[in-house]
């Protein structure tokens, strides 16, 4: 017959799996969440100056007045909803408590953001 197993085996089980979750929903698994911080290059620790900058740096290569190619389109929309999040500071509190999932359901269609945001590209 086999030795009975350890017996912390169930303990480690229960912790390895509550730490995975835990890791999960903190960077958002697998899944394709959006990184608003990775798509504005810039780091979790930015501010709000940080931010500024870094968007319209962006927004001179994509902005559809500059460039009106579908891939344009498509990283316009995702630094704009990226910058509408970060910019406000309970939504960025949100997403960075929750993920995109915190920001998603207050603010309506996650790449609908951007539509309207006048941005100074001198």
């Amino acid at each position: 017959t086999s030795p009975p197993p350890p017996p912390h085996h169930h303990h480690i089980t229960t912790t390895t799996a509550t730490r995975s979750r835990r890791t999960s929903v903190r960077r958002g698994g697998v899944s394709m969440e959006a990184d608003f911080y990775a798509d504005l290059g810039v780091s979790r620790s930015a501010d709000e100056s940080d931010l500024k900058r870094a968007f319209r740096k962006m927004a001179k290569t994509c902005h559809p007045d500059v460039n009106d190619t579908e891939e344009g389109k498509v990283q316009w929309a995702k630094i704009s909803r990226a910058y509408e999040v970060l910019s406000d500071p309970q939504q960025k509190q949100r997403y960075d408590t929750f993920g995109e999932a915190g920001v998603t359901s207050a603010a309506g269609s996650p790449s609908g953001g951007g539509a309207g945001q006048q941005v100074d590209l001198s």
